[in-house]
Order: C-alpha cells, then sequence, then structure tokens
C-alpha cells in the first residue's frame, strides 16, 4: 500500500462569517500552490453564514469548532495551526 505523504506547504486561511470573499481567498491559495507539493487549510471560527458550504465546493482541509461560543471559538487564530505538522506555513 502507498503511504501519502504530508505536504510541505500549508496556506491556512481564516475566517469568520465571510461567504463574500472566502472564494476568492480560496482560488488565490490554490493558484500560489499550483506546482508545490502543499495544501489548503479553512479554519473556520463558527460562521453562521455559507462560508463553509462555499469552502467545502474546494479541495481543501477545513477545520471548524462544533460549538459557537467558548474557549475554543476564542483560540481561532490558533485552530489552524493546530492540524498542520508542515514545514512552511503560511497564515
Amino acid at each position: 500500500m502507498l503511504e501519502k505523504t504530508q505536504p510541505t506547504v500549508s496556506v491556512i486561511i481564516k475566517a469568520y462569517n465571510e461567504q463574500q470573499h472566502i472564494a476568492g481567498a480560496i482560488e488565490s491559495a490554490l493558484t500560489a500552490l499550483r506546482g508545490i507539493d502543499g495544501e489548503v487549510i479553512l479554519a473556520d471560527s463558527a460562521s453562521t453564514d455559507r462560508t463553509i458550504a462555499i469552502a467545502q465546493s474546494y479541495p481543501i482541509r477545513i477545520v471548524a469548532p462544533r460549538q459557537s461560543s467558548g474557549p475554543l471559538l476564542r483560540r481561532r487564530r490558533t485552530i489552524g495551526l493546530s492540524v498542520q505538522p508542515r514545514q512552511n506555513l503560511f497564515a
């Protein structure tokens, strides 16, 4: 069985209710990674609009808290960092 290798570069997009801009941000990150061993991670902060629904149409990882308040939401700046063991990080 082939073992999946970890991407070298991770681009983390932090978002909260960004339905107006999320598609452009994701497309820009994917374009920047073209030809590079990398991934895009959306670190959502419990958006209540269509941010996640829009993001799900792209080949990216989505990390979102299961609750809309509390300590996890207050840590939104680090949520994406907690899921990426990559060598290079762009947030």
